[in-house]
């Protein structure tokens, strides 16, 4: 691939980091009952230009003017994807929203020549006091290992829920804020069993998360983070 489309990949992926990062903010200040940040809401031209230069850039790239929605979808209309037996919030389009901000992310990534190596992550929760973590080298995006049933992502929505309410009465920045929306992002995904969107949140969550999490004494999730961010 041509450094020119290389370069033009980097900066769609950047722009969906920033929109993946408003949305988590939105999403944890408005579900604390809280009003958005300045600057953080979506306008609709904005999502429009957004949408379309990612549709023409996949164009490019696929080399076909059709794109299957099993090879991706616009995350815009993914938002609006209906799920059998979803149970709608009012915030349910702007949760699938970051998910498909997510999975485009993940998609375009796949087309960059020089993207740096992953390491894949197969995940065992041994019992209710610790997990264990194997990380291998891996040319691939990260690799979720399907070992994890439905009483351990149980288990991991609660200790993310006991350490999101701990952050929030130590939260001091909007960093801080930002870091727990990640967290709580990773404790919807594990009450929707999506262990992929547990770890694209809880790789992000930080230092001082999982120095929280240490704390308190989450000892699934604080191996988790430790390991993710490490």
């Amino acid at each position: 691939m041509d450094h020119n489309t290389n370069e033009e990949i980097k900066r769609a992926i950047k722009k969906t980091d920033s929109f993946m990062e408003r949305a988590a903010l939105m999403l944890h200040t408005g579900k604390r009952g809280e009003p958005f940040p300045p600057n953080t809401e979506f306008s609709e031209l904005e999502l429009k230009s957004y949408e379309s230069s990612l549709l023409a850039l996949a164009v490019k790239l696929l080399r076909t003017p059709e794109i299957p929605e099993n090879i991706w979808i616009p995350p815009i209309r993914y938002s609006y994807k209906y799920v059998e037996g979803e149970k709608r919030t009012k915030w349910t389009w702007l949760e699938r929203f970051y998910n498909g901000l997510s999975a485009s992310k993940e998609f375009f990534n796949s087309f960059i020549s020089d993207v740096p190596t992953y390491e894949s992550y197969k995940i065992e929760v041994k019992d209710s006091t610790g997990v264990a973590i194997s990380l291998n080298n891996s040319t691939s995006s990260v690799d979720l290992i399907n070992s994890l049933n439905s009483n351990e992502l149980d288990a991991i929505a609660n200790e993310l829920q006991t350490l999101r309410e701990a952050l929030k009465a130590e939260s001091k920045t909007a960093d801080d804020d930002i870091a727990i929306a990640h967290v709580a992002l990773a404790e919807n995904a594990a009450k929707n069993n999506d262990k992929k969107g547990i770890i694209e949140n809880l790789k992000k969550a930080g230092t001082w998360v999982f120095d929280v999490a240490t704390k308190i004494g989450v000892s699934v999730t604080s191996k988790l983070i430790g390991d993710l961010i490490k």
